[in-house]
């Protein structure tokens, strides 16, 4: 890390920037010694910094992405990152300029955040379903890990469930969608259905917000009726629908 990784993004050159946060990632991704090396070397608010400084596509698409190995699974790295202004940092990206590069950094933005919320839920679950008693002590350590992280009410008080809202009415403005808006739009709704208690009230009376679902569930509704590779996200829809509309309550 100190050798190559660390000169490689911290260079002139943007190339090398780009290399080394993709070097980062890719031997960061389920290999512990390599996060807990990343944290102690302070790579989290390197990495960050060029997120919101740096302007090279390549560069922020492979910093986001060597940041969520890091961060996956690792309440600590986490907590680095929510301590280095990270959440600020990633809801900067949707504020940049529309363009096919803003697209897809906010697709890995929204995934990240994504699996980082229902990730603590699938600790909970694991706790409420361990019955081995070593496993339950360390499930629970856990979940108090990530309870101290207070991750979903940082997001809320940076505007996360409003982003996600306006996402979903964008999308919903701009059928046809192509397979990245697909993603988008799978992202942004588990997101809204991991944090749907905070983010209920936060979108309560949105009216825009409720018909961005309802067009969205009429659309998959009517792709999956022609093919089965919808039928997640027409799925996916119908749960919005169900749990965000004040109606159905």
């Amino acid at each position: 890390i100190q050798l190559i990784i660390i000169p490689c993004i911290n260079s002139n050159s943007s190339f090398l920037k780009a290399q080394g946060a993709l070097i980062l990632g890719s031997a960061a991704s389920n290999n512990q010694k390599v996060q807990i090396a990343s944290l102690e070397n302070d790579l989290i608010p390197l990495l960050l910094k060029h997120i919101d400084n740096e302007f090279t596509f390549s560069v922020q698409k492979n910093c986001i992405f060597a940041l969520s190995s890091i961060t996956r699974r690792f309440p600590l790295a986490q907590k680095q990152l929510i301590d280095n202004n990270g959440i600020q940092t990633f809801m900067s990206v949707f504020k940049m300029p529309v363009s096919e590069f803003n697209t897809k950094l906010k697709l890995k933005v929204t995934q990240l955040l994504e699996d980082l919320t229902v990730e603590i839920e699938d600790a909970k679950l694991t706790f409420k379903e361990e019955t081995n008693k070593q496993l339950s002590t360390e499930a629970a350590e856990r979940v108090r890990q990530y309870d101290n992280l207070h991750l979903k009410d940082k997001l809320v008080e940076n505007g996360w469930c409003n982003i996600l809202g306006n996402e979903l009415i964008i999308l919903s403005n701009r059928l046809p969608l192509d397979e990245e808006n697909h993603e988008m739009v799978v992202a942004s709704g588990k997101s809204l259905l991991a944090m749907q208690k905070l983010c209920k009230v936060k979108l309560q009376g949105n009216k825009e917000f409720y018909q961005s679902f309802y067009t969205l569930e009429v659309y998959y509704k009517q792709l999956f009726q022609n093919d089965v590779f919808f039928d997640e996200l027409y799925q996916l829809t119908t749960e919005l629908t169900n749990t965000y509309d004040p109606v159905l309550e």
